[in-house]
């Protein structure tokens, strides 16, 4: 049975379920959504098997379906980053592209990170991914330095802080 992770009016994450991964599949074998994150696409099969053993069926963290009122719209999640912090991601279907569904997944996993987890939330955007990079500003992420992730190549890091906020 699906659980509610967090939710933000009329977007919410879940656990994900086997009936997800049909969707979610193609996702991954689109290039313009994951040139960014993975800098290639998937086969069918090769989908299927990373949602199988990368998403989260069960837990909070991890790789979970990203839901728009009844609609699943991508996917996104939270990680833990470092001993310190945990970050967020999101990779939204290109027909919920320029609705302000991004912004708004982004600051529900900031809030869910800084309200449950830690004071201090992550991200990374490749550095071509502009519009990426201002979802994260608006959410009131600050650039920190331009970092290279072995898995994911050269990435921007953004930081959140909430104890910044605080004492600002």
């Amino acid at each position: 049975m699906r659980k509610i992770i967090m939710q933000k009016e009329e977007l919410f994450l879940t656990t994900t379920s086997y009936e997800d991964i049909e969707y979610l599949s193609k996702l991954f074998e689109d290039y313009e959504l994951m040139r960014y994150t993975f800098a290639k696409t998937f086969s069918k099969e090769e989908a299927q098997e990373y949602i199988k053993s990368c998403f989260n069926f069960s837990g909070n963290l991890g790789f979970s379906p990203l839901f728009f009122k009844e609609n699943i719209i991508g996917f996104g999640g939270v990680f833990k980053f470092d001993k310190n912090s945990y970050e967020l991601g999101y990779i939204l279907d290109k027909k919920y592209w320029k609705k302000g569904l991004a912004t708004k997944a982004a600051s529900m996993q900031r809030d869910y990170i800084t309200n449950t987890l830690c004071s201090q939330a992550v991200a990374t955007a490749h550095p071509d991914n502009l519009a990426s990079q201002r979802v994260l500003q608006k959410c009131g992420f600050e650039f920190q330095k331009d970092i290279f992730m072995p898995e994911r190549g050269q990435r921007k890091l953004f930081v959140y802080d909430e104890r910044k906020l605080f004492f600002k």
